[in-house]
């Protein structure tokens, strides 16, 4: 405090000294302001640099605005032009839809002649069951008419051979009989035609119709008999009208068996066949 109480007191005494630092104490402040100057200066150009940088990152971000708007022009152009071919086609396709709509109408109107059609089909075919009902009633009648028929002319027919097989008998094979008899053996079978003529014995069997199955049977009942006569001949033969499909067959049985087979023609008129 006394430095600056004796500096104040020169300094009121002294006008020249007080002068001169009054001029030191301007050329002070005016350094000061040259350098607050500057420095605003120096933060005004850094501001400029700054807006000079922002204005080009502006520029670029527009230019970028931009691009996007022309590739937004051309995505609504497409999607526009997309929309236009959705439109088209939702034009054609109710266009189609209609076409499908007539044709089903169309197609309605045929299934519906068509099921008419059947209808009427099917009242014919029942029309025809009940006709074919009734034509299988009558068959069925005349089947069992037939069949009894067929049985009566078929023991003529037997009947008939049977009466003419004794006149072959003695012709053919020398054996003195005057008529064949239906006759039972026990254990061995019915013939229908059976005659004792000295050592021997006749046997016969008349069908209208030879089957194989028919030669069987008789190949067995004659077989026994042969057993049951070891001391005697036993003469078989076979008379028949008409053939079955396996009337070859039942020829080779006979055969092999030493069987005669032989086909009624008319009254005393006889086929060989083995």
């Amino acid at each position: 405090m006394e430095l600056k109480d004796e500096l104040l007191q020169l300094l009121e005494r002294d006008k020249e000294l007080r002068y001169a630092v009054m001029g030191l104490l301007g050329i002070t402040d005016v350094q000061s302001s040259l350098k607050q100057l500057i420095d605003a200066l120096n933060k005004v150009l850094n501001a400029v640099d700054g807006l000079a940088r922002n204005q080009a990152v502006m520029i670029d971000t527009l230019n970028k605005v931009l691009e996007i708007t022309e590739q937004l022009a051309k995505v609504e152009e497409s999607h526009l032009e997309i929309t236009r071919n959705i439109l088209e086609i939702s034009q054609r396709h109710i266009e189609i839809s209609q076409k499908i709509l007539e044709n089903q109408e169309k197609l309605w109107q045929e299934v519906e002649k068509l099921w008419q059609e059947v209808r009427k089909i099917n009242e014919n075919i029942e029309r025809m069951w009940k006709e074919v009902s009734d034509i299988k009633r009558r068959l069925s009648d005349l089947s069992r008419n037939y069949g009894g028929l067929s049985k009566s002319i078929g023991l003529l027919i037997e009947r008939d051979t049977r009466h003419y097989l004794p006149t072959w008998i003695r012709r053919r094979l020398n054996l003195n009989i005057e008529r064949l008899e239906r006759h039972v053996i026990e254990n061995i079978g019915e013939f229908d035609g059976y005659a004792d003529v000295g050592d021997k014995v006749v046997v016969a069997e008349v069908k209208t119709t030879l089957r194989f199955r028919d030669v069987e049977d008789f190949v067995e009942k004659v077989n026994k008999l042969r057993r049951a006569m070891a001391g005697r001949e036993v003469v078989a033969v076979i008379a028949y009208v008409f053939k079955a499909r396996d009337f070859n067959k039942a020829v080779e049985l006979a055969r092999a068996n030493g069987i005669k087979i032989i086909r009624h023609i008319h009254e005393e008129d006889f086929e060989e066949i083995t």
